[in-house]
């Protein structure tokens, strides 16, 4: 490559990242535009520009950029952990784990971006698992977030759903328990434990954990919703009704039938 062009290639891809790192999505793709403009075959450039694509939600220009980077470079396992993701986005839960899978199986530690984090397989186990909660492969999804080894809330909390999903209400609860234990401020783990709670018909206890949802996130319209059916079940319909007028207000439409059948 000339010397001008590689200059030119140089300021256009340092110029991109620079505005992916201001959130300039747009403003970054047309960097990447202008460096695969000068080099086709430029992998980091198909990446970046594919990466800036999934923030502005071009999840199928994601995937197309992806499968550029794989038909030149087969094993490329940025690209495929970028399509898998842009796959489930597209809620295309095959094709996810296809990618998850191929990410999982080829995998020799060699350089990607989640590795700062210490998560490398561990990234693809968890949406591998949440891919497979799509498709209701609940004991698959499980096993994968069984395997991984940095045990963080959102991933208790995700393994605690599909245990409920397969009626194992007990291992879903003591799933609950460890994502409240690791993140006291995880509201949705109070909320799903709300949930396990009234198959064993502790409806005050429901209540409480709907309450602590709440109490960390007030704009939770489904556990306003919850807490509202649960305080229904205890005769208690003027509680009830106050919740699903609240649950109603914040966006959930349904909450306005039961007013309709139960707060008359």
């Amino acid at each position: 490559m000339e010397p001008n062009k590689q200059e030119t290639l140089i300021s256009y891809y340092f110029s991109g990242l620079e505005k992916v790192d201001h959130h300039n999505y747009h403003g970054a793709i047309q960097d990447f535009n202008k460096v695969i403009e000068i080099d086709p075959q430029n992998l980091q450039a198909y990446y970046q520009r594919g990466d800036a694509k999934f923030y502005t939600e071009d999840f199928y220009g994601a995937i197309d950029d992806c499968t550029k980077i794989i038909e030149i470079e087969a094993d490329n396992l940025d690209a495929y952990f970028l399509r898998g993701l842009s796959k489930e986005s597209l809620k295309d839960f095959h094709g996810a784990i296809q990618d998850y899978t191929k990410f999982i199986e080829t995998n020799d530690f060699t350089y990607t971006p989640f590795e700062a984090y210490g998560m490398i397989d561990d990234d693809a186990y968890y949406y591998r698992g949440i891919a497979k909660m799509g498709i209701g492969d609940y004991k698959g999804a499980i096993e994968d977030f069984s395997k991984i080894e940095i045990g963080f809330t959102s991933c208790y909390c995700k393994r605690g759903l599909a245990k409920a999903k397969i009626e194992d209400y007990k291992g879903a609860m003591q799933d609950y328990n460890k994502a409240i234990e690791i993140n006291p401020q995880f509201s949705s783990a109070y909320f799903s434990r709300a949930e396990a709670k009234e198959f064993f018909n502790d409806y005050r206890g429901a209540i409480k954990d709907f309450d602590k949802a709440i109490e960390i996130d007030p704009k939770y319209a489904e556990a306003y919703f919850g807490r509202g059916s649960t305080k229904q079940k205890l005769r208690n319909k003027e509680g009830a009704c106050l919740d699903w007028s609240k649950a109603g207000e914040l966006g959930l439409i349904n909450a306005y039938e039961l007013i309709k059948v139960y707060c008359k």
